[in-house]
């Protein structure tokens, strides 16, 4: 999911009961083509819990 605000572009993935998220962001250069672009590139993994339903982890890192 890539978000546009104002200047800023933001890069999520998201994992269910998993961890690795941003990695995967990393690894698969999902930012690569927004390089060119002059606004600030954030990425974001975001881990769910499947039993809770609910957010138990998220790490970012700007591009």
């Amino acid at each position: 999911l890539s978000v546009f605000i104002d200047d800023k572009i933001y890069i999520f993935e998201f994992k269910v009961d998993k961890k690795g998220a941003l990695e995967q962001i990393k690894s698969k250069e999902y930012f690569q083509k927004y390089l060119s672009s002059g606004k600030e590139i954030y990425i974001v993994g975001v881990e769910f819990d499947s039993k809770s339903r609910n957010v138990v982890g998220y790490d970012w890192e700007r591009v």
